[in-house]
């Protein structure tokens, strides 16, 4: 009898104290994401700082052809680094979900990390990124590269092999130039490159692994086409991962709050109009002890309205029904 006294007693706690530790959850891990993003910014901050060998200015620094080819050259020899001293590459199930300061302290090895890497220094130092896939054959993610915007226009950079390539100009080319002069930028590469990184085949997000993109295709076969012209990237907007988390941390903190705050106000009478919404279940025992639905036609005894958890409204008058009968309001 005791324990199942006991049983109850905890019952009715964790009842009551799961939507509280549940909203105090969510905003502590909140601010914990929102603290590690902020520790991840300063780190990526210091590789801008002896990249440049200069402070970062308040509105960031000269997105220039030289500023972009120092902070190449850091990332790639910074990685590399890391990756010697760890002394075996570290498989990566998911390197989305891995933090750009997760790239940098544990490298794969693989295009993954120094692409992460770079865009996290690029960013943070003012510059505009977006990722661009090698395919071989029809088959994509063979290799990953990434191009920023310098002087207004895009650059192409490897930095798994630290290459840029450049135009006759001498000013930095895009993948779609490259692309399409392969046979001349191919002679820029190093003799190491692999021979399966074709450019002639890149792409800018793979839509196929986007889920519910297969399908909209087929509703919309123009749109594939569509997004290739616009050059349209996905992957680095969702560069920042602690930031997506303490975003979600909070949409969900939110919702629990704004969702007792509904229940709270649902039950409450109006001092407008006078309503009261009544709970469901009060409608459904009414149904159920009529017999049969309710009906606007139906006549509706005096004495059955106060069991109503909701007004009944005649055709005629927009009245009470039971007014004509009884001659008073309940």
């Amino acid at each position: 009898m005791e324990m199942s006294n006991f049983s109850t007693f905890a019952m009715q706690i964790a009842g009551r104290a799961w939507y509280p530790l549940t909203v105090t959850g969510a905003l502590l891990m909140m601010l914990i994401s929102m603290r590690n993003e902020w520790q991840e910014d300063r780190e990526f901050d210091k590789i801008v700082v002896s990249a440049l060998h200069a402070p970062i200015p308040a509105h960031g620094v000269v997105t220039s052809q030289k500023n972009a080819t120092l902070l190449l050259h850091e990332v790639h020899d910074l990685v590399e680094k890391k990756r010697q001293e760890m002394g075996a590459e570290v498989d990566v199930e998911n390197p989305m979900l891995c933090t750009p300061g997760e790239h940098l302290d544990h490298p794969s090895g693989a295009c993954a990390s120094y692409s992460t890497v770079l865009a996290k220094t690029l960013v943070e130092a003012g510059f505009e990124v977006r990722k661009v896939g090698l395919g071989k054959d029809g088959q994509k993610a063979v290799h990953h590269v990434l191009e920023t915007r310098v002087d207004g226009q895009w650059a192409l950079m490897d930095p798994s092999f630290d290459l840029e390539f450049k135009r006759a100009d001498g000013h930095l080319a895009s993948a779609r130039e490259v692309s399409a002069a392969w046979p001349f930028y191919r002679r820029q590469l190093p003799a190491n490159y692999p021979s399966a990184y074709d450019y002639k085949e890149f792409y800018y997000t793979n839509w196929e692994r986007i889920p519910g993109a297969t399908l909209v295709f087929k509703w919309w076969p123009q749109l594939p086409a569509w997004l290739r012209d616009q050059e349209v990237s996905l992957r680095f907007y969702f560069l920042n991962v602690w930031s997506w988390s303490a975003i979600l941390w909070g949409v969900l903190a939110g919702s629990l709050l704004m969702g007792r705050a509904l229940l709270h106000m649902l039950p409450r009478r109006s001092l407008r109009t006078g309503w009261h919404l009544a709970p469901l279940g009060g409608l459904l025992n009414f149904l159920k002890a009529r017999g049969r639905p309710c009906r606007s036609q139906d006549p509706l005894p005096a004495s059955r309205w106060r069991d109503l958890p909701h007004r009944a409204w005649s055709k005629a008058g927009r009245e009470p029904a039971h007014a004509h009968s009884s001659g008073r309001m309940p």
